[in-house]
């Protein structure tokens, strides 16, 4: 599995090398340091790594692919102006053919 760090707003490319998984369901864990994504956003800043755990399902005709991305951003309030801490889990599904 290799992981290569793309400038998208907090996306990472994955790539798995699909003929090498044995065993289904793979799992997989990887972080991405903060300093790492360049965000869109200037009321956002990210202070925790961003952290992606999911699992791959190999079958014969397509593999899916679910998992969570977390991490902990800073956030001005559009109210007052104040930062406010936020915990992010982002839930992705997707199936590839």
């Amino acid at each position: 599995m290799r992981c290569l760090k793309e400038k998208f707003n907090l996306l990472a490319v994955m790539i798995i090398e699909l003929f090498n998984v044995k065993n289904s369901p793979h799992k997989f864990e990887f972080s991405i340091a903060p300093t790492e994504i360049e965000l869109e956003q200037e009321n956002v800043k990210l202070i925790d790594n961003i952290k992606t755990t999911g699992e791959l399902t190999k079958g014969i005709a397509q593999i899916d692919v679910e998992g969570v991305i977390s991490t902990k951003a800073e956030i001005e309030c559009t109210r007052c102006l104040e930062p406010t801490k936020k915990d992010l889990e982002i839930p992705f599904q997707a199936t590839f053919i």
